[in-house]
């Protein structure tokens, strides 16, 4: 006879499990010291791309604005493939909209002129800015 232990963690394999995540908060003056490129700019859109024989997957963000680093017209982002809708989603992607329109708070990857959005906090959606942007100015100019 099996033990009641074993059956429990049999029938523990089989139940759907959930998990739940949530990123934690980084002070703006952090975001924006870490950062090495700060835009106003708008999402365009997202591509696979095959660098040094590794797939990846980058977001095009055209630029009206830049705060922070080398003035640039576009900027590649990037991104973790999107999983299909029909299989559990990965709480650690973040997902934009084509024409999100914002502020973009970059960091520098290993691969020269591809950035990262660290943190959900690294954007700010334009609807937003007409608050926060007199708050941040100060510290971006700072660094």
């Amino acid at each position: 006879m099996k033990s009641p232990l074993s059956l429990s963690f049999f029938i523990s394999l089989l139940l759907p499990i959930n998990s739940y995540g949530m990123w934690f908060g980084i002070p703006d003056a952090q975001l924006i010291e870490e950062a090495d490129l700060i835009v106003k700019a708008h999402y365009v859109g997202a591509t696979s791309i095959k660098i040094h024989n590794k797939n990846d997957y980058l977001g095009v963000l055209q630029v009206e604005e830049t705060l922070k680093g080398t003035q640039q017209e576009i900027v590649f982002i990037h991104l973790t493939p999107p999983t299909p809708k029909n299989l559990p989603q990965r709480s650690d992607v973040i997902n934009f909209k084509i024409n999100q329109h914002g502020l973009w708070i970059l960091q520098a990857t290993t691969q020269q002129g591809i950035y990262r959005v660290s943190t959900p906090q690294a954007f700010i959606a334009e609807e937003q800015l007409k608050t926060r942007l007199p708050q941040l100015l100060p510290l971006i100019k700072n660094n």
